[in-house]
């Protein structure tokens, strides 16, 4: 059976550091992307050097900085590919990753009609709370969960087919940050589900965190959409709202705490348990652990390296 082809979108700003090493794990594939469209988004460093001679590689360019949600969508519209791959420059993944991503979503479409979006098992360090993250998100079709967060680090984990993504999309661009939250949350109110890949695929950077400021306006735009999608006679409408409000609370104070605004996250912070009381941070138990050990991430290093040896013997 033909595999369908793969596009993988990558936004790039600010990331000259880290984007190569992005690419690397995208040639080195053991299930080879079609393309990989990389959008500069008027990013003020360059991209390095031989970037642009990579093959199958193209570049799309901003003369303006539009943000995150832009740049996707501007991949997204350049893919030839029938799926579409999401990832940041500064994350990466681990060889096996679009093989078990397309394997998965053809079990999961022929197991349910309907929109699918695959994610997969990913580590990740916070540095809200300090913690090493490292797990596989739980599926869900549940408007309310997806009201939540996005538990699953869409930026870098999804697959999706390209027509399903263009039926619910694009991306909200008055959204700076939180685009992800509003989209899937879309996705999942007009019928979409995720499903995820059981392992650890994706290596997830907490390299920074937007401002506080930047969130609060990115949150107001997000509660205000999410109130237009759900009609004031829905009966989750309010169970949804104060989710929403919570997630973005939370946002906030972890960035707050980032900028070492220790006031301004506790106040966030106790915000987003007075409107969804619970006893941990996370609004529910959306992760289920699955550590990335030295022993696993040393194996993924090795068949990274043998990938790069055949792919540099067939050039020869």
């Amino acid at each position: 059976m033909d595999h369908p082809s793969v596009s993988v979108v990558i936004p790039f700003h600010n990331k000259a550091r880290w984007v190569g090493r992005a690419i690397r794990s995208v040639q080195w594939q053991t299930a080879p992307a079609a393309e990989i469209v990389l959008v500069d988004d008027a990013s003020p460093d360059a991209l390095p050097e031989g970037i642009r001679d990579v093959p199958g590689l193209r570049v799309m360019t901003h003369a303006v900085n539009l943000g995150a949600a832009a740049a996707r969508n501007t991949g997204v519209a350049a893919c030839r590919g029938e799926l579409v791959a999401f990832l940041d420059a500064d994350d990466y993944w681990l060889p096996d990753k679009l093989r078990r991503q397309t394997s998965c979503l053809a079990a999961a479409e022929a197991a349910e009609p309907g929109d699918v979006a695959v994610a997969t098992g990913f580590f990740s360090s916070k540095s809200f709370s300090r913690a090493i993250l490292s797990g596989v998100p739980r599926a869900s079709a549940d408007p309310a969960v997806f009201a939540s967060g996005c538990w699953f680090c869409p930026g870098s984990t999804v697959l999706i087919r390209r027509e399903a993504f263009l039926r619910h999309g694009p991306y909200d661009t008055r959204l700076k940050r939180l685009e992800d939250t509003l989209w899937f949350f879309r996705f999942a109110l007009q019928g979409g589900r995720l499903v995820s890949v059981p392992s650890i695929e994706s290596i997830i950077s907490q390299d920074g965190k937007p401002g506080s400021a930047t969130l609060a306006d990115a949150a107001e735009k997000l509660e205000r959409a999410v109130a237009e999608l759900v009609g004031a006679g829905d009966s989750r409408r309010r169970v949804i709202l104060r989710r929403i409000r919570a997630y973005a609370d939370l946002e906030i104070a972890a960035s707050a705490w980032y900028e070492q605004n220790r006031f301004k996250a506790l106040l966030y912070l106790s915000r987003s348990l007075m409107r969804a009381p619970r006893a941990k941070l996370q609004l529910e138990p959306l992760i289920t652990p699955l550590p990335l050990t030295a022993a696993n991430l040393g194996l993924a290093r090795e068949n990274m390296d043998r990938r790069r040896e055949e792919i540099e013997a067939r050039a020869d």
